[in-house]
């Protein structure tokens, strides 16, 4: 496979079947393949070199016909769940990226079968067929050098061209962002990641995420379990909330839709409700609109409101509990602060002798502070 790299693509070209019949004998045992072993000779710098190339560019090759998308699509992503990961750019994750793109499609297949050949990925790679679906979403910024293209065989339509038209970009936009919808469902880290992408998902789907995190099978998880669901939400509002004049800020509307809709997933345990404001992103935390504040005022602000925090934790838990919330939050060393500016005097006689030389690291932070 190494050694014919540079012809691999032609190989495809001149038997496509047996060329990915190949391809999927090699694959049969994963762990024993030899594809594992070429990844692992990739070298970096200027001398260095992919010995994978020929293949990805190979598959890519055939994408372009309708026949056999389905097929370069799982091998990809077969090639993707055992890639080590490296400095080349050319990786079998960006391949499927660069085919399905919404902007900039590389196969002549149409919106539905390259619907069906994401599915499938789905079906058989689900951690690469997600990380797929998200690469697929709409950014800020987005580009792409185009995938390989046969040489002799005409599976490139003479009347295909680079331009999407708006309708057409707008239902591939839809299908995957509804796969995307769909596969977070059941799985609550999947569910916090799309929330962060909320701002990039078309409005059906954006209600639909809303719609889904107000549901009973949501609502009716424990306060542990939604609790990453609430703080994604509260910080993409806090976010464009600050940056509301911002270009790429969401519009009022729909940020009080989200607003909303954190309202009901809120934790009514301190000990939940107050990790938030120990983390290290002092900045998603304060309250005025960005450029309205000094930063020195809005750091005031925010230690009160730490101090605040802590100080109905001491009440409600007395010092133990101060020292259980410690150990989950981001940042102990805020807490220690915090509890330093408001707690009594009885408490340094309770903490130090006990901590100031402790090995245990969220403790020592905690002290620290």
């Amino acid at each position: 496979w190494a050694s014919l790299g540079n012809i691999l693509p032609l190989l495809a070209e001149a038997a496509p079947d047996e060329f990915l019949d190949a391809v999927e004998a090699a694959l049969i045992d994963p762990d024993k393949s030899s594809f594992k072993v070429i990844f692992s000779k990739e070298e970096s710098g200027i001398m260095g070199w992919n010995y994978m190339s020929g293949l990805l560019w190979a598959l890519e090759n055939l994408a372009w016909h309708s026949d056999y998308l389905v097929r370069v699509t799982l091998l990809l992503g077969e090639l993707a769940a055992i890639d080590p990961g490296g400095n080349w750019a050319n990786r079998p994750a960006n391949s499927l990226a660069t085919i399905f793109l919404p902007w900039f499609p590389q196969t002549c297949a149409d919106i539905p079968k390259r619907r069906s050949a994401v599915e499938a990925l789905l079906r058989e790679q689900p951690a690469v067929g997600w990380k797929l679906l998200l690469s697929l979403l709409p950014t800020m910024h987005s580009t792409s050098m185009g995938s390989h293209k046969p040489v002799w065989r005409d599976f490139i339509s003479s009347n295909w061209s680079e331009r999407v038209t708006g309708p057409d970009y707008g239902q591939q936009v839809v299908a995957y962002a509804d796969l995307a919808v769909g596969t977070t469902a059941a799985n609550l880290p999947k569910l916090a990641e799309l929330i962060e992408r909320l701002p990039d998902l078309p409005n059906p789907a954006h209600l639909r995420v809303l719609e889904h995190l107000s549901s009973s099978a949501v609502l009716g998880l424990s306060e542990s379990d939604r609790l990453p669901l609430w703080e994604a939400l509260v910080d993409l509002v806090s976010k464009h909330r600050h940056f509301a004049d911002a270009q790429w800020a969401m519009g009022t509307e729909i940020v009080t839709k989200i607003e909303e809709t954190a309202k009901k997933l809120s934790p009514a345990s301190p000990n939940l409700i107050h990790r938030r404001l120990f983390s290290n992103r002092d900045f998603n935390l304060y309250d005025e609109k960005h450029g309205q504040a000094d930063y020195a005022e809005q750091e005031r602000k925010l230690g009160l409101r730490r101090q605040t925090a802590v100080c109905e934790i001491l009440d409600l838990y007395q010092i133990d509990g101060v020292l259980d919330f410690t150990r989950h939050v981001a940042s102990p060393e805020k807490v220690g602060l915090a509890l330093g500016c408001v707690a009594p005097e009885s408490v340094d006689a309770v903490l130090f002798p006990q901590y100031l030389g402790t090995e245990e690291k969220p403790m020592a932070a905690f002290v620290a502070g």
